[in-house]
């Protein structure tokens, strides 16, 4: 199947009782990036963006975000077995090609497997430029309030969309609300307690844009398509109660990481000290560590192919910029632990 680039895209979705058409029409670049209207038949809701600055994911995130009575119809091949199904249509002046989303959905996935080792590698080599390895010849720069939010909102906001999309699910629903307990938290509370006066590339801005936005629409769309697995039965497995605990458990450790970071800082100097009591007794990033447990919980408790290729982007980004603060303390602190491991205590 060739999938051509489109000048308008229509997405038709339905359920028992409910029939929503949203068609997405490409406008000129002179005219407003989006607006409200009727369709043909005086009925169904249009919203007009510009779509082609707009991958197809972000165009049927935002579509489905703006309704307030979408579910999904099942016409497609599914991934696994009692699989939900979504058909989106991209249409041309000249010809149609129609790409499910189930389709879209592991090409995306897969693509997420390819480069995260590479990702791994290279941050070895390069450490992202923030905090004590800000440097300059990464473009222009905003305060690391304002980036920190910029960058953690989507995983936030995008994974509210899911609630469009399914009728009511106890179990995704807890699971709606452990990623809230996160991302609400990293985008919209954490960097109002920031004091640090570094400033962040906006260049790191926005990749941390692209990759929470192509994480949420993963770990989201897929409580959307396969919404049939999580029935009550799911909160009595080894899985979920296994996985509850270990994603509290890292919480808590990177919370409290996070918190003995922040009474290091006296003032709104950029200062550092070597983080002593709780683990840091034993690593030099236990807030990494945590963070990492409570993505490997994550991935337990919901059994997602997308968990657990965030578990493995968590593990890419997390390790090497643990190993990086790891040496960075033993480089400017001559009475920095020497018994003290970078990340997994007594191991690495």
């Amino acid at each position: 199947m060739r999938l051509l680039r489109p000048s308008a895209v229509q997405v038709t979705i339905s359920s028992p009782g409910i029939f929503v058409r949203w068609l997405v029409a490409a406008q000129n670049r002179e005219q407003q990036s989006a607006r409200f209207g009727k369709g043909t038949d005086n009925s169904w809701p249009i919203l007009q963006v510009r779509t082609g600055c707009l991958p197809a994911p972000v165009i049927f995130v935002l579509a489905a975000g703006l309704s307030k009575s979408i579910s999904i119809t099942m016409d497609c091949v599914p991934l696994y077995p009692d699989a939900r199904h979504h058909k989106l249509r991209f249409v041309d002046s000249q010809r149609t090609a129609v790409l499910s989303i189930s389709e879209l959905y592991p090409v995306v996935l897969w693509a997420m497997v390819v480069i995260a080792p590479c990702v791994f590698v290279l941050l070895f080599f390069i450490s992202a430029p923030y905090g004590r390895y800000l440097r300059t010849g990464w473009g222009p720069t905003v305060s690391s309030r304002t980036g920190w939010l910029l960058m953690e909102a989507p995983a936030s906001l995008l994974m509210l969309s899911v609630l469009m999309f399914i009728p009511v699910n106890f179990v995704i629903y807890l699971f709606l609300v452990a990623w809230q307990v996160h991302y609400f938290h990293r985008a919209f509370v954490y960097p109002f307690t920031l004091t640090s006066r570094r400033r962040i590339p906006i260049t790191l801005v926005l990749m941390a844009i692209v990759f929470n936005s192509t994480n949420a629409f993963l770990n989201g769309y897929h409580f959307v398509l396969y919404q049939d697995w999580y029935g009550q039965e799911w909160l009595t497995r080894w899985n979920f109660i296994a996985g509850s605990l270990l994603f509290v458990l890292g919480y808590y450790i990177t919370k409290r990481s996070d918190r003995i970071l922040v009474g290091l800082r006296t003032d709104t100097a950029d200062d550092y000290q070597i983080p002593r009591g709780f683990l840091y007794r034993y690593v030099s990033s236990p807030n990494y560590l945590g963070e990492t447990v409570q993505w490997f919980g994550w991935t337990l408790m919901t059994l997602s192919p997308a968990a657990w290729v965030f578990l493995l982007w968590t593990i890419a980004n997390l390790l090497p910029r643990a190993i990086s603060h790891h040496r960075w303390y033993q480089e400017h602190f001559t009475d920095y632990p020497k018994n003290r491991k970078a990340f997994i205590p007594f191991v690495l």
